[in-house]
């Protein structure tokens, strides 16, 4: 609503970069649900730092990236500079990370492919795009980071969990069975606490894999 925007800021001489409780500020909000003619005119207008962190030290860019807004991903890195491989302080996940855990394919790509992002990044603890992607079962962009990108499928993160693990565990029959028939995975591999696939498919009911698995 860039007219009642306009309105508090310009009329009614509200804080254009004022925080709530969780330092969270109009230009986070806007970004976050994809309003880039209000991110644009806090920005350019009104000189709002769009790095500005919250209380989970995520900025304006991380939000955008979670959410799939290419326009304002695009517009926060390629017009006012943002850093694409910026961290969040306590995960040290990069935008790339939230855009593949939330299976937004075309900002993957424009990250990797237009502003060279490492394709295999790891966070604080040592998850990776293809990691979080296999988790939440984007099978999609699990075979852009695997064939297009050369991602290795077997790297483990610090509980020693790697993306078989985690697709078995939350179900995603289709992921489980690529990385297993497409990209050779060994299907017995142990993870935490030496946890197998099975293990982990069992644990939570998914019949369909553990089927396939045995």
């Amino acid at each position: 609503h860039l007219h009642i925007v306009k309105y508090l800021i310009e009329e009614k001489h509200c804080n254009p970069s004022c925080q709530d409780a969780n330092k969270v500020t109009p230009l986070y909000l806007a970004s976050l649900s994809g309003h880039l003619h209000i991110v644009n005119y806090l920005t350019l207008d009104k000189q709002c730092d769009p790095v500005v962190r919250d209380n989970n030290n995520l900025i304006p860019l991380h939000v955008a990236a979670l959410n799939g807004h290419y326009d304002v991903v695009r517009y926060l890195i390629s017009e006012l500079n943002c850093d694409p491989n910026t961290q969040s302080w306590k995960q040290s996940r990069t935008p790339l990370h939230y855009a593949a855990q939330e299976g937004h394919l075309h900002i993957v790509k424009y990250l990797i492919e237009e502003k060279h992002c490492n394709p295999s990044c790891q966070d604080a603890n040592k998850v990776t795009p293809l990691y979080l992607t296999s988790m939440n079962g984007h099978l999609h962009i699990v075979r852009y980071l695997t064939v297009d990108k050369h991602c290795d499928p077997a790297v483990r993160n610090d509980e020693n969990v790697t993306p078989l693990h985690t697709a078995a565990l939350n179900g995603h029959y289709d992921v489980v069975r690529y990385l297993i028939s497409e990209l050779n995975c060994d299907p017995n591999t142990q993870g935490w606490k030496l946890r197998t696939p099975l293990h982990n498919a069992a644990q939570e009911g998914h019949f369909h894999i553990v089927k396939y698995l045995i």
